[in-house]
C-alpha cells in the first residue's frame, strides 16, 4: 500500500519535471511537422502520467489520510505542548525536525530508564546487605544471651552463697555488672536483626515524644538546642512503645553527636503523609511498602552532615564514626524500622546537616 502512494506521489511531482527537461533539452528548435507531433506526443505523455498518478492517490486517498493522522499523532503525543503539529505542507527540514526532537525524547527516556535500573540494584543490594547482616546478628545475640544468662545465674548463685564481709563479693559484684553490660549490647544486636514485634500495642508517636522531653534533654549537651514541631492529631499505628522509644533516643542521640562542638539546633516533629511509591524508591528498606497514608518522625540537626561515602555504611552494625561509638545507634534504629514495616529517608550533604524521616503505616 505505502509503496503504491509512493509510486502515485513520485508520478504526479515528476510530471512538471519530465515537462521542463523536454522544453529544455528536447524540444526542436526548427519550426515544421516535427514540432506539431513532438508537441501532441509530449502532451499525450504528461496527461498519461499525470492521470496514472492521480489514479493512484485517489485509489488509496484513505490511506494517506491514516498515514497523516498516525505521523500527527505520533508527534503530538511525544510534544504535547507543543502547538504546530507535522501536516501534509510541511517540507522536509520540517519532518526531520519533528523526527530529531522524537529520537531526543527517546533517548531521555532511555537514559531514565537506566537510572532506574542502577537504583533498582543499589536496593536489591542493600536488602541483601540487611539481610545478611541480621541473620548474623541473630544468631550472635542469641548465643551471647545464652552464656551471659549462665554467667549471671552462677554469679547470684554465688553472691547469696558468700557472706557480706567476703572478699569474692566485690569481684561478683564486678562480674556481675559487666555481664549486665554485655547482656544490654546483645540485645541491642537483636533489635537490629528482630523482624517480629516485641508487643502489639497502640503507638501514639506525638505522646511518646513528649513523654520522653525532659529524658532527651538531660541525654544531650546543654549547648544543643532542642526545638519540637509536633501532631497531636497524627493517628496511632501498631507496634511496640518501648522499641520506638529507643528508636526515637537513638536518634536524638545521634543527632547531637553530628553536632560536635559549638551551638546547634535539633528539631523533633511529628505528623502524617501521604507516601507514595516514588517517596519509596528513596528509603531504606523499601520492600515494596503500599502507598497511603504513614505516620512519620523527623529529626533534624545542624551538624556537620554525612557523606555519601559513610551513608553507605552507616545503617551496619559496629559502623561508627565516633571515637567511642559503639556503632549500634542506626543499627538498631534500622531494626525498629524493619519490625514495624516502615522505611527511613536520610537527607544530608556535608556541611548542611542531616534529616532522618521515619514512617509507619497508620491505622
Amino acid at each position: 500500500m505505502h509503496r503504491r502512494i509512493g509510486i502515485g506521489i513520485a508520478l504526479v511531482s515528476v510530471i512538471p519535471v519530465l515537462f521542463v527537461l523536454y522544453c529544455a533539452v528536447l524540444w526542436p528548435r526548427e519550426p515544421g511537422a516535427g514540432v506539431n507531433i513532438c508537441k501532441f506526443l509530449a502532451y499525450t505523455a504528461v496527461a498519461v502520467i499525470a492521470v496514472i498518478g492521480y489514479h493512484l492517490l485517489s485509489k488509496h486517498a484513505e490511506d494517506i489520510a491514516k498515514l497523516r493522522t498516525s505521523i500527527e499523532r505520533t508527534v503530538s503525543s511525544e510534544f504535547p505542548n507543543k502547538p504546530h503539529t507535522v501536516t501534509a505542507e510541511d517540507d522536509i527540514s520540517a519532518i526531520e525536525s519533528y523526527m530529531d526532537l522524537i529520537v531526543d525524547k527517546l533517548k531521555d527516556r532511555m537514559q531514565a530508564a537506566e537510572l532506574a535500573r542502577a537504583r533498582l540494584q543499589g536496593q536489591i543490594h542493600q536488602a541483601q546487605k540487611v539481610e545478611s547482616l541480621s541473620i548474623m546478628a541473630s544468631g550472635i545475640s542469641h548465643d551471647f544471651n545464652n552464656m551471659f544468662a549462665a554467667i549471671l545465674g552462677n554469679t547470684g548463685i554465688i553472691l547469696h552463697s558468700v557472706p557480706e564481709e567476703s572478699p569474692v563479693r566485690p569481684n561478683a559484684r564486678q562480674i556481675e555488672s559487666t555481664a549486665l553490660r554485655a547482656t544490654d549490647l546483645a540485645n541491642l544486636m537483636h533489635s537490629y536483626s528482630n523482624t517480629d514485634r516485641l508487643a502489639d500495642e497502640d503507638v501514639h508517636i506525638t505522646s511518646l515524644v513528649r513523654e520522653m522531653e525532659a529524658l532527651v534533654r538531660t541525654a544531650i549537651p546543654k549547648h544543643i538546642a532542642i526545638e519540637y514541631r509536633l501532631d497531636d492529631n497524627v493517628p496511632i499505628f501498631a507496634g511496640d512503645c518501648g522499641q520506638v522509644r529507643q528508636m526515637i533516643m537513638n536518634l536524638v542521640t545521634n543527632a547531637a553527636d553530628a553536632i560536635a562542638e559549638g551551638k546547634g539546633v535539633i528539631t523533633v516533629s511529628t505528623g502524617v503523609m501521604k507516601c507514595t511509591r516514588d517517596y519509596f524508591q528513596d528509603t531504606y528498606l523499601d520492600e515494596n511498602l503500599p502507598e497511603g497514608k504513614y505516620v512519620f518522625l523527623e529529626v533534624t540537626d545542624t551538624g556537620a552532615g554525612i557523606s555519601p561515602e559513610v551513608q553507605e555504611k552507616m545503617f551496619d552494625p559496629f559502623f561508627t564514626t565516633k571515637i567511642r561509638g559503639r556503632g549500634l545507634g542506626l543499627s538498631v534504629v534500622l531494626g525498629v524500622v524493619r519490625c514495624h514495616n516502615g522505611a527511613i529517608k536520610v537527607q544530608s550533604s556535608p556541611g548542611k546537616g542531616s534529616t532522618f524521616t521515619v514512617v509507619f503505616p497508620a491505622l
